[in-house]
């Protein structure tokens, strides 16, 4: 199995688990949200061009368990930003 067979499984076992706890699956937004709870990660939002986002759109930081994501509002784009932030936070 390569690294990214392990992280789409990965994603589709949290997937599977949001969803069974009440989250909406055609809802991309909620789905990332229900993920951030239940893996415990903070999520905060930051003005685009943020210095803490320190050039990028989204970061996980570790030390924290805390997301930070651009503040955009287009719900769909946060929510794929959040994602593969998760996607680090997960792995």
């Amino acid at each position: 199995m390569d690294a990214f067979e392990l992280i789409r499984r990965e994603a589709e076992q949290l997937h599977g688990t949001v969803v069974a706890d009440g989250a909406n699956a055609l809802d991309p937004y909620g789905l990332v949200i229900a993920a951030a709870a239940k893996l415990d990660v903070d999520l905060n939002w930051a003005p685009t061009g943020d210095p803490a986002l320190k050039g990028g759109r989204a970061l996980f930081d570790d030390q924290s368990g805390c997301i930070l994501c651009e503040d955009i509002e287009d719900k769909v784009e946060r929510a794929q930003l959040v994602a593969h932030e998760i996607g680090h936070a997960r792995l």
